[in-house]
């Protein structure tokens, strides 16, 4: 099976949890014949789009920029290249399927109109749900409610947690 996944930041480039779980998740793909491809920002040295690692495939869609701010918070205009690149996929090697980072929400949109124009499945990774967070009043809620809005009803749901998850998607 030919797998694309698109995330901002990956290891070994970039170190935290979620970025780790691509990785190695990838590699055991890789390494049950798969073709992995990692569709990602430009983190490595060299000028090439694409290079080979683990049997990973990382793929440039939108040049390195800065995920957090001056203050330690996310980005906005990270996640607006990031976003604005991942439409670079529709050239990207054929996939069967199309797994999407759940953050930053921006390439959600980009994703879906690829997917959608080569008839292809796309599915999201989901680490933490901020409905909450962005339901609450404030000026600088409501850019990001917007964009959360239209991605809380998706085709197909399916929960992998702890159990505690669930309860707190019911009361959003």
């Amino acid at each position: 099976m030919r797998l694309s996944f698109l995330t901002d930041a990956v290891y070994p480039f970039h170190h935290g949890g979620k970025e780790t779980l691509h990785y190695e998740r990838s590699i055991r793909l890789a390494q049950r014949g798969h073709m992995v491809r990692i569709l990602t920002m430009h983190w490595w040295g060299t000028r090439a789009r694409t290079i080979a690692r683990d049997g990973i495939v990382f793929q440039s869609v939108a040049p390195r920029t800065s995920i957090y701010t001056s203050k330690g918070g996310r980005s906005i205009w990270e996640s607006v290249v990031f976003g604005l690149g991942s439409l670079r996929s529709l050239w990207s090697p054929p996939f069967d399927v199309l797994d999407v980072d759940q953050f930053p929400f921006t390439p959600f949109f980009a994703a879906r109109l690829v997917c959608w124009l080569r008839d292809r499945p796309m599915t999201a990774t989901w680490y933490e749900l901020l409905a909450r967070i962005y339901g609450q009043a404030g000026p600088d809620r409501l850019l990001p409610a917007a964009v959360c809005r239209p991605l809380r009803r998706p085709d197909l749901r399916r929960l992998e947690t702890d159990g505690t998850t669930p309860h707190r998607m019911a009361r959003s």
